[in-house]
């Protein structure tokens, strides 16, 4: 799990790992990720609002607001650095993202205006595709047009899982994204 530990006292404990790993039965087996690996400036907040997201190979952690990625392996390891994505244009509101098994970032995002505050990405979404090679966008053109305006949940035997703006409901791709 990701989270931050915090001393008798409810302050938060300097230098703290974020990452925790749990037995099945709920025990804790280790600590791993220093806080600081993840904060860009020292009065930075704790990072409550990362995304993380899991596979065989390793844990991907998001930090929406900042639009900074970074990678552990299950060791606990740093295995890509805490760096700032790409830069958007037009700029976009990151919404969710899943993390494929062969390593691609798939990143669900709204444009929308500039300096207009969060109510003005209430536009089209658009999901990108992050390798290491570079970003592209995914073509969603073959789903009903209902369910293209959606956040990325994460994948489903190498299918992603989509959550339709606004819906309760979830929504698998019918094929794997190519």
């Amino acid at each position: 799990c990701l989270g931050r530990e915090i001393d008798p006292n409810f302050k938060e404990v300097p230098g703290h790992e974020v990452l925790r790993f749990y037995s099945p039965e709920g025990v804790l087996l280790r600590k791993a990720l220093k806080v600081e690996a993840l904060r860009t400036d020292p009065k930075e907040r704790h990072p409550l609002n990362w995304l993380m997201r899991v596979n065989a190979r390793s844990i991907a952690l998001l930090d929406p607001k900042g639009q900074r990625y970074c990678e552990v392996d299950h060791a606990g390891q740093l295995v890509r650095p805490c760096e700032p994505l790409p830069p958007f244009e037009p700029p976009v509101r990151i919404s969710g993202f899943a993390l494929a098994g062969n390593g691609d970032r798939i990143i669900s995002a709204e444009t929308g205006e500039p300096g207009g505050g969060r109510s003005s990405f209430r536009g089209k979404t658009v999901l990108y595709r992050f390798t290491d090679a570079g970003r592209s966008t995914v073509d969603l053109s073959f789903l009903p047009e209902w369910v293209r305006g959606t956040m990325v949940l994460g994948t489903y035997t190498g299918r992603l899982v989509l959550m339709p703006d606004p819906s309760t409901h979830l929504v698998i791709c019918p094929r794997e994204i190519g």
